[in-house]
């Protein structure tokens, strides 16, 4: 009977420490570490925004220290006060009710130095969260329910001190991914795990990130329409982008600009929906694959597309250029730079700026430029050291500015 009644007590407290064990497990609050000692606001306030479906609750501690309180809130800040000057506190937020942290750039992103467990909030969006975290780490090893997140535009902006993995988030969901590692100087991680199926929208996503060297061959780009400055000042980023579909893709504006390192093929890119094609390889200066695939009916504006591509020497006589209006800088800078452009329609063009400057190997035929809508040719030859076509046929009624033109 007494053996009974105590196996009988050990299961009963087995099962109430599973269970007490899983509830927590089921219910673990989001915890950041904040330095008060860091530019921000009041010296004993922290205030960031957020979103919520009711009352939050939420405790903190100070690291180090004995200080600590707790309270609620709701709708759309967080204000902690009486905090311990200069002091380093942990913020843990509940998960019942809280949606989304959004810090997006306000007083107090330089004091946000870590995230230190993701939780289980249901998130509802990540755009602006963590933007201008420039001191931010992520040390969480938790896996954030990202389930029923949209939006991660912005998410780490101008984190410059962020790199670390990203390879448990759940992106099935995602639309828009613009800006989302936007200045990340120091980010370089794996992105393999990333589900881009549904996003339409990645323009500026790894813009400044000069450290970015990884894979992207698993990026599903087939919704995507903005693809302008997305890798814009990669400096070492040289990836193969030849499984990018880009049919959907309307803006590729400094898509590649200044990615000095980056040799890419791009001969699978379907630009038939490209109107925008300005400054897309402006600074690669190891840049020289073929274009001769370039589809560029739709597109208006060529300005500084090829500008500072020191090593481009491919053909261009496939551009069709009959809805260009500005083609200012779009060879300057390109030394090696001797092609044919006798196919090029310049009837709607207007500014011819600085168009070869620098090419100091062109000397090709320019006779069939239709120059009668244009009105700056200023630096247009600047530089083109063997450069000696006649011009004969331009129709220079309506310009107004040949500074440097030769």
């Amino acid at each position: 009977m007494h053996k009974t009644l105590l196996q009988s007590l050990t299961i009963f407290l087995f099962a109430w420490g599973a269970m007490l064990y899983n509830a927590q497990a089921q219910s673990s609050p989001f915890i950041t570490r904040w330095d008060l000692s860091k530019t921000g606001g009041a010296a004993t306030t922290l205030t960031f925004g957020v979103a919520t479906a009711g009352t939050v609750s939420y405790t903190w501690q100070q690291v180090g220290g004995a200080a600590s309180g707790s309270g609620t809130f709701s709708g759309s800040t967080l204000t902690i006060t009486n905090l311990p000057a200069n002091g380093i506190i942990d913020v843990s937020i509940g998960p019942a009710n809280f949606q989304r942290i959004i810090i997006n750039n306000s007083t107090d992103s330089q004091r946000l130095t870590e995230i230190k467990q993701w939780g289980t909030v249901d998130w509802t969006g990540m755009q602006n969260a963590f933007y201008g975290c420039s001191n931010m780490t992520l040390t969480a090893t938790d896996t954030p329910n990202f389930a029923a997140v949209t939006n991660m535009s912005y998410m780490f902006a101008d984190c410059s001190s962020f790199n670390q993995s990203v390879s448990n988030f759940n992106t099935a969901a995602v639309t828009d991914m613009s800006y989302m590692f936007f200045r990340c100087g120091s980010f370089n991680q794996s992105m393999s795990n990333f589900n881009t199926d549904k996003v339409t929208n990645m323009s500026h996503m790894f813009n400044g990130c000069k450290a970015f060297g990884h894979s992207v061959s698993n990026f599903n780009t087939a919704a995507v329409t903005d693809m302008s400055m997305m890798f814009s000042e990669c400096s070492v980023f040289n990836q193969s982008v030849s499984n990018f579909n880009t049919s959907a893709v309307t803006n590729m504006g400094f898509m590649f600009s200044g990615c000095s390192a980056f040799n890419q093929s791009v001969s699978n890119f379907n630009t038939a929906s490209v109107t925008n094609m300005s400054g897309m390889f402006h600074g690669c200066s190891a840049f020289n694959q073929s274009v001769s695939n370039f589809n560029t009916e739709k597109v208006t504006n060529m300005i500084f597309m090829f500008s500072g591509c020191s090593s481009f020497n491919q053909s261009v006589s496939n551009f069709n250029t009959a809805s260009v209006t500005n083609i200012s800088f779009m060879f300057s800078g390109c030394s090696a730079f001797n092609q044919s452009v006798s196919s090029f329609n310049t009837a709607s063009v207007t500014n011819m700026r600085d168009m070869f400057s620098g090419c100091r190997a062109f000397n090709q035929s320019v006779n069939n430029f239709n120059t009668a809508s244009v009105t700056d040719m200023s630096s247009m030859f600047s530089g083109c050291r063997v450069f000696n076509q006649s011009v004969s046929s331009f129709n220079t009624s309506a310009v107004t500015n040949m500074g440097g033109c030769f």
